[in-house]
Parts: structure tokens; C-alpha cells; sequence
């Protein structure tokens, strides 16, 4: 008969297995601990700070825009018609005072002047026969061999043909007018800025020749506004920036008057160079500078960010007793806008290190490590 074997009782690994597997996970539980125990200390974020100053005034720039012109600007002409004989200038010519610039044909005029040359050497001769004639009615009147009459119509011969040679003389003198203003001369240093007329035209008295404006000392005429025009002084030197170069101007004078639609007035700078590299019709702009009065501070337009209905702010980190700092948000008030530079106003008070840049970074009360960098704006 067979005997069934009894089951046999549990053996002593299970407790033992049981006991190691708790001691296992103390073991890594502590080992872990140690582990985070022995970490690095929290890592700052660096920011770039700049010191928060004060000032009572911020400054404006207003820029006013004109145009180059000549002092002096002439179309020349004929003060006599005639028939262009020759052009002796052209387009861009620089020509100097009394510089002969055109001529007219002249041949009428040298024919006619010969002809009165001729007839002025007649009423010459007549004069000095009568001259002679008077002397001897005055040598036959003092022997009593001529008559009074005879005398006084003598002398008044000699005065009637001196008056005819005066007449002729004068006739060739109006004769040599009008051969010299046959010829166009510069009336001052110039440039030719435009050849109206060429070489066998017949013009009439007045018509343009030649367009010229003054080579020396050019001038711009800069419309001012009402508000700021009482800030020149006549005769100061100033700055216009022409053709990405300052020239240096003095203000000549102010006119009198305002434009009738935009209310400016308009004021002359006289330019210290002439025009080389510098043309007429070039934009001249003027730069005035004004400090409005407002308590405010000054800041890089990187030290902005957003905040809610379009109001401005900046970070501050406020310094902590470790060394770092927290940031705070302010919010201000922005007064002007020029450049990469704000001037505002708030809540910032002055001395306060504000974050200069990376703003997108940050967010209240987070901790960070700062640099301070020495910072001037335009009102320092």
C-alpha cells in the first residue's frame, strides 16, 4: 500500500528574501539621498543692469528741411536784338566776373560807326574853317574894313560847327554802346547752369541767353516752425546735414514774414563751402535740440517690456542678502521715444539696478545675478 507524503512546510528563504529586499531599498533610498545631498548649489541667471538716475529735463530733436539755392540767380540776356554771332560758354562752365559769355553780329553797327566816324571828321574840318574865318572877320573888323554882322555870324558859325562835331562824336559814342552790349559778359563769379539760345538765333531785346547762379558763398532756405524759430540768432553758426555730410552755415536773417498755409517762416543759412559736391536744389535739414522740463528717467528701449492695456514696464532686481537679486515688475510711463532711447516716469524710483535687456527671459521674483554697466543717456 502506498503512503502518501506530507506536504513539506515553508523553508526559511522566504523570510530571508523578504528581509534582504527591504534592506535593499534602504540602502538605495539613503545612497540616493546622499546623492542629492551633495548636488551643486541653485543656478542664477545673469542679467546686465543698469543704475536708475533722475533728471528734470529730456531732450527733443525737431529737424527742419530746405533746399540749396544761389545767393544770386540771373538769366541773362541781349539789352539789344540782333543775331547771335557765337556762344562762348556752355552747361557747367564756371565763369568769372566780365567774362565774355556771347556776342551778337555786329557788322551793321561797325558800318554805321564808320559812317559817323566820316562825318565827324567833316563837321571837324568845318569847325576849323570856321575857326579861321572868325579871326579874319575880327583882323578886317579891327580895321574897320567888316561889319558887326559880319562878326557875330562868324562866331556863330564856329559855334554851330562845334556843336555839329560834338553831335557826331556823340553819335559814334552811342554807336560804341551798343557794339560792346552786343557782348554778354558774367555780371559776377558764376556757374552756367543752362544754354537757352545757339549760335544763329535772331533775339529780340530781354530774351534769356544763359541760365547762371552764383558760384560763391550758396545758401539754404530752411522753413521753420512758429514755435521754434524765436530759438536762432542771426549770425550763429549751425550744422545742416547735406548729402550725408554736416556743412557748417551761419544764419544770415530770418524773413519777416510766415508762409500763409503752413504758418512757418523761413530763414537763411549761408554755407562756408562752395558748390563742390553740393548742388543746387540738395535737401539741407537742420537738427534743433530743446529740453522739455519733466521729472523722469532715462533708459535703453531694450529695458521695455509690454504689460497689460498698453502700459510700460521694467524689471528691477532688488538685492538680497546672499548677493543675488529678485526681480520686481514697475510699471511707467513712457514721455518720449528717440532713437534706441526712452524717457519715462512711475513707479521706478532712482538708484534702482533695472535690467537693460532680455526681458523675454525673466518673470517677477525670479532670482538672478547682476552686472552693473555704466550707462549715459541723452539727458545725463
Amino acid at each position: 500500500m502506498t503512503r502518501l507524503r506530507k506536504a513539506s512546510t515553508p523553508t526559511l528563504w522566504i523570510p530571508l528574501a523578504v528581509v534582504s529586499g527591504w534592506v535593499l531599498v534602504a540602502l538605495l533610498t539613503g545612497a540616493l539621498g546622499s546623492q542629492a545631498s551633495t548636488e551643486s548649489p541653485e543656478r542664477l541667471l545673469p542679467v546686465s543692469t543698469i543704475t536708475a538716475q533722475l533728471a528734470d529735463s529730456y531732450p527733443v530733436q525737431r529737424s527742419f528741411v530746405g533746399r540749396v539755392e544761389a545767393r544770386r540767380e540771373s538769366d541773362v540776356g541781349f539789352e539789344l536784338g540782333g543775331l547771335v554771332a557765337h556762344i562762348h560758354v556752355d552747361d557747367g562752365a564756371s565763369v568769372s566776373a566780365g567774362q565774355l559769355l556771347a556776342s551778337l553780329d555786329t557788322e551793321l553797327l561797325e558800318a554805321r560807326r564808320a559812317e559817323l566816324v566820316s562825318a565827324r571828321d567833316r563837321a571837324r574840318a568845318d569847325l576849323d574853317l570856321a575857326i579861321k574865318t572868325r579871326k579874319r572877320i575880327n583882323e578886317l573888323q579891327a580895321l574897320d574894313f567888316a561889319s558887326s554882322q559880319a562878326r557875330d555870324e562868324a562866331v556863330e558859325g564856329v559855334n554851330a560847327k562845334r556843336a555839329a562835331l560834338e553831335m557826331g562824336e556823340s553819335a559814334i559814342r552811342s554807336i560804341d554802346v551798343q557794339i560792346r552790349k552786343s557782348q554778354l559778359r558774367a555780371p559776377y563769379d558764376a556757374l552756367v547752369a543752362a544754354r537757352h539760345v545757339d549760335e544763329g538765333q535772331v533775339l529780340t531785346a530781354g530774351v534769356p541767353v544763359l541760365l547762371l547762379f552764383e558760384n560763391s558763398e550758396p545758401e539754404a532756405r530752411i522753413a521753420i516752425a512758429s514755435n521754434s524759430i524765436d530759438r536762432l540768432r542771426t549770425g550763429d553758426e549751425y550744422l545742416l546735414r547735406i548729402r550725408d555730410r554736416d556743412v557748417p552755415a551761419i544764419l544770415r536773417t530770418v524773413l519777416p514774414e510766415r508762409d500763409g498755409r503752413t504758418r512757418s517762416v523761413d530763414a537763411i543759412f549761408t554755407l562756408s563751402v562752395p558748390f563742390n559736391g553740393i548742388r543746387r536744389g540738395d535737401l539741407a535739414r537742420l537738427v534743433l535740440t530743446e529740453r522739455i522740463a519733466a521729472q523722469g528717467i532715462e533708459l535703453p528701449l531694450t529695458a521695455l517690456t509690454e504689460s497689460s492695456r498698453g502700459i510700460w514696464a521694467v524689471y528691477v532686481a532688488e538685492p538680497t542678502t546672499d548677493g543675488a537679486g529678485i526681480l520686481s515688475r514697475r510699471q511707467v510711463e513712457l514721455l518720449h521715444l528717440v532713437g534706441e532711447e526712452v524717457y519715462v516716469a512711475g513707479t521706478l524710483e532712482a538708484g534702482e539696478q533695472v535690467v537693460s535687456a532680455g526681458l523675454h527671459r525673466l518673470v517677477p521674483g525670479q532670482r538672478v545675478t547682476t552686472t552693473t554697466r555704466p550707462w549715459r543717456g541723452r539727458s545725463q
